[in-house]
Order: C-alpha cells, then sequence, then structure tokens
C-alpha cells in the first residue's frame, strides 16, 4: 500500500476509482456466483485499498 501513496494524487485518485469499480463488480460476480471465501475476501480487499485511495486524495 505504500508504494500507492507515492503516486502523484491525481493518478491515486483515478485509479482509486478503477479498483472501487472493480470491487463493485466482483460483488456483484460473488452475490450471483457461489465464490466462497476467496472470492469475497478478494472483492473486500479490493474495496478496500480503492476507498484508501480515494480518500487519501490531496488537491494541491
Amino acid at each position: 500500500m505504500n508504494y500507492f501513496l507515492k503516486l502523484k494524487p491525481r493518478i491515486r485518485l483515478q485509479l482509486g476509482i478503477v479498483v472501487t469499480v472493480l470491487s463493485a463488480i466482483a460483488f456483484y460476480y460473488i452475490w450471483n456466483n457461489d465464490t466462497g471465501f476467496l472470492g469475497g475476501f478478494i472483492a473486500g480487499a479490493l474495496l478496500g485499498i480503492g476507498f484508501g485511495l480515494i480518500v487519501t486524495y490531496k488537491k494541491k
């Protein structure tokens, strides 16, 4: 995660939005299919990383 925080703020925001959209797609997929623990873990991790990148955005 430390690597992501060293990115430029604009790129970090864009990456956060993309990762959050991917996590929403992952949650939709696991809602309709049986993926087990690993699917939920990956979707949750994506959501945490995406929100983490979005909330650390600082305008300069």
